[in-house]
């Protein structure tokens, strides 16, 4: 049988949907399936009154509510926190502990609180009592557990906290070493969805409905045997047999697949589809490379292995770029072996803006790869040294100047040998001018004779 034979009319006589999503209580306990192993576990902890510290983790809608609810039935003594506080929720959690062990006559300050609640737990007899924190998943726990574990450490009780995988992924690992065990809640499996109908179909009826494997199969395809989406499914089913709704539920299974990726071999292929596959994508690009390989020199040309030598220093200054001051003789040595050089240089081994063929073997009418503002060149890279590398450069900067006449007056310098006949100036004379008569005065130019002469004792 195959989906497509499937029919609501499968189903047994009921009088009602035993399907509900809502959590197991205390009191169907016995409805809980694939969680025998932690039942187990757990109910030996607690009438053998070992106390235990459990983490209990899993998605939304893996039954973690459920195991709580159903491992409270094994004790009188419980406290199962489902309501979250958002204004100071540790305080409020202790008030819940202290009412639920210890009466409504609680202390005021929250130390007396905990040492009455710890008091109180070690006097119970019997199975150990259930100490269980089962918060919604959107609580920030992480910060919550940080402050009430320490508390619950102090508890003669069996200590069960339940987080989501998000919130698990949350706790750093000193709170998780806190805990005794962790334990993760499977998804279910085709059997245990089978046995999970059988318990509920039960009640409203003494059939049993087979379910058949293909319809197994989808439902675990589609659910992930998450006991939720599990039971969900399994009422519309349900409804749409007895008539009440949920139209199109065994439809929408019997045509839903998971999404797989094409994998057909390139054999499958016709001619032109491969042909269309294997075609390059940007042929002009290939083209252009081509040309360029074409026009690039071959391996071990001397020149392309002498300018690579050359290349790393072609903008370091010689040692005899400035000339020295011990003479001309030197300078002008210099002068004749930069001219041999500069003629040597032949023209096309300059790579310039003027000559773009040397490099991809394109005219210029044809358009260029690269466009570059006037200046901004990268220097030339030739065999030239020494003087001859300054000689290069200015002539391209003489290149790059604006064109045009020159309306400016050069500086004219005579020439050595006409300093050398210009005859000297005669000396200026200044001549004085006449002084009248009048003001003349006698000067006397004999120099005045100092004779010794005897001084008397009177005149002294």
């Amino acid at each position: 049988m195959v989906l497509s034979d499937l029919s609501p009319s499968d189903l047994p006589t009921l009088r009602g949907n035993p399907f509900d999503s809502r959590p197991i209580e205390r009191n169907r306990a016995s409805e809980i399936v694939g969680r025998d192993d932690t039942m187990i576990r757990w109910k030996e902890h607690m009438h053998s009154q070992s106390p235990r510290m459990i983490l209990l983790t899993g998605e939304r809608g893996s039954g973690r509510t459920s195991l709580i609810n159903a491992i409270s039935s094994l004790t009188d003594d419980r406290f199962v926190g489902t309501y979250w506080h958002s204004d100071d929720p540790l305080n409020c959690a202790l008030d819940e502990l202290a009412i639920t062990f210890c009466g409504h006559e609680i202390p005021p300050s929250i130390h007396q609180k905990i040492e009455r609640i710890v008091e109180t737990m070690d006097t119970l007899s019997g199975p150990l009592p259930l100490v269980a924190l089962d918060y919604p998943s959107h609580v920030d726990s992480a910060s919550f557990l940080s402050l009430i574990l320490p508390i619950l450490q102090r508890l003669r009780a069996l200590v069960v906290v339940s987080v989501s995988n998000s919130q698990m992924a949350s706790l750093d690992e000193n709170t998780r070493e806190v805990f005794d065990e962790i334990v993760t809640v499977a998804p279910l499996s085709r059997e245990q969805i089978q046995s999970l109908s059988d318990l509920r179909i039960r009640r409203m009826s003494p059939e049993r409905w087979h379910i058949n494997s293909d319809l197994l199969g989808a439902i675990m395809s589609r659910t992930g045997g998450n006991p939720r989406s599990v039971i969900s499914i399994l009422r519309d089913l349900v409804d749409e047999g007895r008539g009440l709704g949920s139209k199109g539920t065994l439809e929408s299974l019997t045509s839903w697949s998971p999404e797989k990726k094409d994998t057909t071999p390139d054999y499958d292929l016709g001619r032109h589809q491969l042909e269309t596959v294997t075609a390059p994508i940007d042929e002009p690009q290939d083209v252009v490379l081509e040309e360029i390989v074409e026009d690039w020199p071959e391996e071990g040309d001397p020149d392309i292995i002498e300018n690579e030598a050359e290349d790393e220093d072609w903008d370091v200054e010689p040692d005899d770029m400035w000339p020295n001051d011990e003479g001309t003789e030197q300078e002008s040595v210099f002068d004749e072996i930069d001219e041999e050089e500069y003629s040597e240089i032949s023209p096309d081994s300059e790579i310039t803006s003027e000559n773009p063929e040397k490099i991809t073997g394109w005219a210029a009418d044809e358009g260029t790869i690269l466009s570059m503002d006037e200046g901004t060149e990268p220097p030339s890279n030739g065999r030239n040294r020494g003087f001859s590398g300054l000689v290069n450069r200015s002539k391209i900067m003489n290149d790059s100047m604006p064109k045009g006449p020159d309306f400016t007056v050069p500086i004219q310098e005579p020439d050595i040998d006409e300093l050398k006949t210009t005859p000297k100036e005669a000396p200026i004379v200044e001549r004085q001018q006449p002084i009248p008569e009048e003001n003349r005065k006698s000067i006397s130019t004999e120099k005045p004779s100092f004779e010794e002469k005897k001084v008397l004792h009177s005149e002294g």
